[in-house]
């Protein structure tokens, strides 16, 4: 009886994807303070955590991590235009930056940057593993 109702449930769950995105979304628009309270909260009472997690992604690969803040610096400075964009679809929010390479000068970023290589990702598509 249960697997039914489990095997149901992930069906309902696949039909219904995208109307749950787009409540989600407007959910974040109209308790935008609500949720930045939250947030602000929580990271607060959780630093040690949160810091040893972010500790462990950055021992665990150096050099992917240096070329995301280089990315995130360049971008953030305004040095080079991304469009804020889903490469794959039109959709413009819940992005995130892919990157094919990772170089670790500006230079080398802007390049990769220029050439396509780094690029924005929907979150849909950006967990998709690419085969």
């Amino acid at each position: 009886m249960t697997f039914n109702r489990i095997k149901w449930q992930k069906d309902y769950n696949k039909k219904h994807k995208k109307r749950k995105l787009e409540y989600q979304h407007n959910y974040y628009l109209n308790h935008k303070k609500k949720i930045k309270k939250y947030n602000k909260k929580y990271f607060k009472g959780n630093r040690k955590k949160i810091n040893k997690l972010v500790m462990k992604n950055y021992k665990k690969n150096k050099k992917k991590w240096y070329c995301r803040n280089r990315t995130r610096l360049i971008l953030k400075g305004k040095k080079i235009y991304i469009e804020y964009k889903c490469k794959k679809c039109p959709i413009i929010w819940n992005l995130q930056i892919h990157h094919e390479v990772y170089p670790t000068k500006d230079e080398e970023v802007i390049q990769a940057i220029k050439e396509g290589k780094i690029y924005f990702l929907c979150r849909k598509h950006h967990t998709k593993k690419i085969k």
